[in-house]
């Protein structure tokens, strides 16, 4: 397995660095109404940052499954935590909706290792078989 990274999935993986750091000001800032401290947003870089950098760990070893997975995951999360920041849910809409945005791509990530893993060892035995 090797490392191939193209200038366009670079771009994507900024793209998604930004995207979901701006997401994660704008429901925090606005839907929930706190106020943005430099702690907040250093946590928020970071976890964007680590979204950006898994996505390019996936294009780059071209695992196609997982990335799928990773993103609709991901996409899941935000739409989650911005339905529970929404909701309020009397003060654990909060915590819900931070633990939604981390617990979605996660379930992504993890799902796709396994389908990935089953169609590499599907294909193995296919071609072995002939």
């Amino acid at each position: 397995m090797t490392f191939h990274l193209k200038k366009n999935q670079l771009l994507r993986g900024l793209g998604l660095f930004i995207l979901s750091f701006f997401l994660l000001i704008i429901g925090v800032g606005l839907l929930l109404g706190a106020s943005l401290q430099l702690q907040n947003l250093a946590v928020y870089f970071v976890f964007s940052i680590l979204a950006g950098f898994i996505y390019l760990l996936l294009s780059g070893y071209q695992l196609t499954i997982v990335l799928f997975l990773y993103m609709t995951g991901l996409l899941v999360g935000f739409i989650e935590m911005y339905r529970a920041f929404w909701q309020g849910l009397e003060g654990w809409g909060e915590i819900i909706g931070i633990l939604a945005l981390l617990i979605w791509p996660t379930i992504g990530i993890i799902l796709g290792v396994l389908i990935q893993i089953g169609v590499y060892l599907y294909k193995k035995y296919q071609k072995k078989k002939d």
